[in-house]
């Protein structure tokens, strides 16, 4: 196969890089292992910075970018460590976020697709030359 990019696996990180991509004519294909969206919970939660982005670009649906409002503290858990806290300003979303992985990946291949991205499904990559 001949492509200017050619991402491997998907969800949820590589539909939305497949879906940026198509959209500024980069000549895109995707190969996922899975044959689809997979409903097994996998990640549950985004913080800061991968809500932010996805936000300011409008891919997350039908969450807009705040007005001004407090800088927002919530507490969290990584790797098992209580007692965390993260923060965002107050012109950025809440810094964190409950959202299922397919509610991610499901529009992210839909933007993609109708961008013009390849998404080769139920194929696995062994090789890479």
């Amino acid at each position: 196969m001949r492509t200017q990019a050619a991402l491997i696996g998907g969800p949820p990180v590589g539909m939305l890089v497949a879906s940026e991509s198509a959209a500024y004519e980069v000549d895109t294909a995707l190969l996922e292992s899975e044959v689809s969206v997979s409903e097994r919970p996998k990640a549950t939660a985004l913080h800061a910075r991968s809500v932010q982005c996805p936000v300011r670009r409008g891919r997350l649906p039908g969450r807009a970018a705040p007005c001004a409002r407090a800088a927002a503290r919530r507490p969290f858990r990584f790797a098992g460590l209580p007692g965390l806290v993260i923060t965002a300003p107050g012109r950025e979303p809440e810094p964190v976020l409950r959202c299922r992985q397919a509610e991610l990946e499901r529009p992210s291949e839909v933007r993609a697709r109708a961008a013009g991205a390849r998404i080769l499904r139920e194929h696995r990559v062994i090789e890479v030359v």
